[in-house]
């Protein structure tokens, strides 16, 4: 086992093992740090992402997020990453809330925070947020990939809208179907 000198150096290990695909190691040396350092709050958001992607573990990586928020307040990744598992959990109306508590983090990217809103809201079939949620990250991105993909989002929706106003309800055509039977 070896023992670093300073927190970072933990944390830029654990990176580095991440970067080379050695989630298991990584995860290890993330606990070392917390073992240390108990409150390390970006030990607890890498933790979480380790456990949200490559282990999938969800209870786990939601466990570690909200640590990570807890005992970083200012770190705006652990927002990010706990929006996108709520998002990706069905959690829409908890990862709204998030989204208004994550704005206020300074250094939060913005442009990703409103995409995310609006995939909540496009879920929840408020189209209208929705549209709104991908302007204003749109307002906000420097990115052109993310502008892209805002736009995307906001075509789906006007797709989605049209369709829906055009066609009948499926469950009230099946059952038409089956009261005739």
């Amino acid at each position: 086992m070896t023992i670093y000198h300073y927190n970072e150096d933990y944390i830029l290990k654990a990176n580095e093992l991440i970067s080379d695909y050695r989630y298991l190691k990584a995860k290890r040396v993330l606990e070392q740090l917390l073992e240390i350092d108990p409150d390390h709050g970006q030990a607890h958001n890498i933790l979480g992402w380790i456990f949200h992607y490559p282990i999938e573990d969800y209870e786990r990586a939601s466990y570690h997020y909200q640590l990570s928020m807890q005992f970083a307040p200012r770190y705006p990744y652990s927002y990010r990453n706990y929006i996108y598992l709520l998002n990706e959990l069905g959690r829409y109306y908890d990862a709204i809330c998030m989204v208004k508590k994550s704005l206020s983090v300074m250094g939060i990217e913005k442009d990703i925070i409103y995409q995310q809103l609006g995939e909540a809201m496009e879920h929840l079939e408020r189209y209208k947020e929705a549209i709104d949620a991908y302007k204003h990250g749109i307002r906000f991105s420097t990115c052109v990939d993310r502008i892209s993909q805002l736009e995307q989002g906001i075509q789906r929706i006007r797709k989605k809208t049209r369709y829906l106003v055009s066609r009948p309800s499926i469950v009230t055509y099946w059952c038409t179907e089956f009261q005739s039977i």
